[in-house]
């Protein structure tokens, strides 16, 4: 089930150890995707309860990616697009994130291995470790210039942006 407590959500997630039966967690991840409202492409384990430093991920070309006490290094260049999140259902909004990252994370087979991750997989990254950090996308909101302090907010929740999230 995921979750769409923001209070909950705000939560830091702690490491994984060598303790938690990570198979489990994963398959948890996978099958809360796959009976979410809109099949997503990624989830952090918070988002289904697990406050453990884990998410699971599936690129365009079907690779799945399995993120344990993941580290960004080194963000590259940044991008402003639209962006949706499981646990905040039917509102996307344009955030901005870092074309291309650097990345180490546990794996059954390396252990702190640097990744070179670009385009799309880097900002699901992106995402997914916000959530481990008790951020939302929602926070992130990239505002245009050309919004006024009486228009209605760009984060979708009706009101004008002066009440809403310019506060």
């Amino acid at each position: 089930m995921i979750i769409t407590d923001q209070k909950f959500l705000r939560q830091k997630s702690k490491p994984v150890t060598l303790d938690d039966a990570i198979d489990t967690m994963v398959q948890q991840l996978k099958d809360a995707n796959d009976t979410a409202w809109v099949e997503g492409c990624g989830l952090a384990g918070i988002q289904i309860g697990i406050k453990k430093r884990i998410a699971w991920l599936r690129t365009p070309s079907d690779e799945e990616i399995i993120l344990v006490n993941p580290k960004i290094l080194k963000l590259v260049g940044n991008t402003i697009e639209e962006e949706g999140c499981l646990s905040i259902p039917n509102n996307y909004v344009r955030v901005m994130r870092a074309n291309k990252i650097f990345v180490t994370f546990d794996t059954l087979r390396w252990n702190d291995k640097v990744f070179e991750v670009d385009g799309y997989p880097a900002r699901v990254i992106q995402h997914e470790i916000d959530h481990m950090n008790g951020i939302l996308n929602i926070d992130k909101v990239h505002y245009s210039k050309t919004v006024g302090r009486n228009a209605p907010c760009p984060c979708g929740s009706g009101k004008k942006f002066k009440k809403c999230c310019l506060n």
